[in-house]
């Protein structure tokens, strides 16, 4: 029988186990943090239904809306969970300055009131992000949706 990840968070969170599945250890990366860094958004609605925290950071003044940034899925998630869009890490960098190779998460990002001429620390905005990514199809429309909702 094949064990997921999922199965074993359950059955650890069933059995009662709180730290560190949930909750914050100094110096270590939040576990809903890297679950949302690794796109896994059953396991982010896990932690989440258990009591982790959106707004919790970790080292670099990230939240778990920052590593889930270039996975939707997770982005929706976290954003129905109250996530705060316009959270800022060490550098000034919104959870959208990471999102900007992701149309969905840009979109979903956008929705959930992130701003989009938000400058992190060395002045750069998502679009100034975008702009610097090529000019793919994908990124233009990442470009275009940037400026549509107000991009300058």
């Amino acid at each position: 029988m094949r064990t997921t990840p999922t199965a074993l968070l359950l059955l650890c969170l069933t059995l009662g186990a709180t730290l560190p599945l949930t909750a914050s250890v100094p110096n270590l990366t939040p576990n809903l943090h890297r679950v949302a860094r690794w796109g896994q958004a059953e396991l982010v609605e896990l932690l989440l239904e258990n009591g982790a925290d959106t707004e919790e950071r970790d080292i670099m003044d990230r939240t778990a809306l920052h590593h889930a940034a270039r996975h939707p899925r997770v982005v929706r998630v976290l954003v129905e969970a109250d996530a705060n869009p316009n959270a800022r890490d060490r550098f000034d960098n919104t959870p959208l300055h990471m999102a900007t190779i992701d149309y969905d998460s840009v979109r979903l990002l956008i929705a959930a009131g992130a701003d989009v001429n938000a400058a992190n620390s060395v002045n750069r905005t998502p679009l100034d992000i975008a702009l610097r990514q090529g000019t793919s199809r994908r990124n233009r429309e990442i470009v275009r949706l940037l400026i549509e909702a107000g991009a300058r």
